[in-house]
């Protein structure tokens, strides 16, 4: 490992970590028709500073002189964990990148938060997983979702928010993992089900399933049990709400994963809700995507989650898990808002409570995999 030092007004004695990286390495026999392994090799690593400005140049090497993709990392605790991303670039960055010498990308530092002197900060390059990374298991398609912290819940003042979205805390995610790339589609639950619920507001096998309970997801004999027999090895499960509201903000603090939008004047171009919708579902992943991949998180149907209801966040975990009581309460949390809600609904912080036997036209799920049960 090779170490580059240089300071400047906002960042300083910033080492820059030169990684060997092998893409999918933990990975490689997932899934059908998956490339062979990729070993990464960054080196050459040179910084300079351009103002507010941080210019990195490497040298990309690739085992089979195929592309890689590469990103960038840092760190805010001496190099300890590197749980944030270098998301404002422009040039060889956040993209697939063909291998060569004199590699180059221009980070942003101030858009992506760091506006004050932080001592010890730490940044890194390399190449493997990325935010977005498709893999199919079970026949679903899944985006990795990297480890990382975020604010959860709404900010002061937010626009159409409401109390149980408090206390907005930070919470840590050490590891990632992977979430359903759409929603589960009516196709998907028939393959594994035998049947398919959805009636009377958009059906095919495209089309997200709905009409059916966090019971009939989550209980015995239900979808996850049969999907997990079905594809063992795996370890199918809903996500924490925490780790939904992660992944639906793939880095952002605004109040949707397009922005803030206070006049609701681009939502259109991410989600469906009731004054777009035609009363009823629309097929999966024909709205924009956020930073992550994932399509849907905003919008079409409701989706639930692994928790049981609390009016506030105080007391919730910070590390990302699901806050479950015992014995399970009275109520599960939805998130995401649907076809059927208005667009305020829609939110990043936006949250519900429901009877885990409630069955409705407007709720659905997607599913996450954990990687430490691959």
């Amino acid at each position: 490992m090779i170490n580059y030092k240089f300071s400047f007004r906002f960042l300083t004695a910033i080492l820059l970590f030169v990684a060997l990286c092998i893409a999918g390495g933990a990975f490689a026999q997932e899934g059908e028709g998956e490339a062979p392994e990729q070993v990464v090799t960054v080196s050459n690593v040179v910084t300079e500073q351009q103002g507010a400005f941080l210019k990195i140049t490497y040298d990309l090497a690739t085992s089979d002189n195929e592309p890689a993709h590469v990103f960038g990392q840092f760190s805010t605790d001496g190099g300890a964990t590197f749980l944030r991303w270098m998301n404002t670039v422009t040039g060889d960055a956040n993209k697939e990148v063909a291998p060569g010498v004199g590699r180059w990308f221009v980070w942003n530092f101030a858009k992506d938060g760091v506006t004050g002197l932080i001592e010890q900060a730490r940044a890194r390059v390399q190449g493997g997983l990325y935010p977005g990374m498709e893999r199919e298991f079970g026949g679903i398609t899944f985006c990795w979702i990297p480890p990382g912290n975020f604010m959860m819940g709404r900010y002061p003042g937010e626009q159409d928010s409401y109390s149980n979205e408090d206390p907005q805390h930070e919470v840590i995610f050490a590891q990632g993992f992977w979430m359903s790339k759409c929603e589960i589609t009516q196709g998907q639950w028939q393959t594994i089900m035998g049947s398919n619920p959805a009636l009377g507001y958009g059906v095919g096998d495209n089309y997200p399933v709905y009409y059916v309970s966090w019971n009939d997801i989550r209980g015995t004999n239900g979808f996850l049990d049969k999907l997990n027999a079905a594809h063992p090895g795996n370890g199918f499960r809903l996500p924490s709400e925490a780790e939904w509201e992660y992944a639906c903000r793939a880095g952002t603090t605004t109040r949707f994963y397009w922005g803030d939008d206070p006049g609701y004047t681009v939502i259109n171009d991410y989600a469906w809700y009731d004054g777009n919708s035609s009363s009823g579902t629309k097929e999966v992943g024909l709205k924009l995507p956020n930073a992550w991949g994932l399509h849907d998180m905003s919008g079409n149907v409701w989706e639930w989650c692994e928790d049981d209801w609390h009016d506030t966040y105080t007391g919730a975990p910070d590390e990302g898990s699901a806050w479950v009581a015992s014995p399970r309460s009275t109520y599960r949390v939805l998130r995401g808002g649907s076809w059927h809600v208005s667009y305020g609904n829609l939110r990043s912080a936006r949250r519900r409570r429901l009877n885990p036997v409630h069955r409705d036209g407007d709720y659905g799920f997607r599913v996450v995999i954990f990687p430490a049960s691959r």
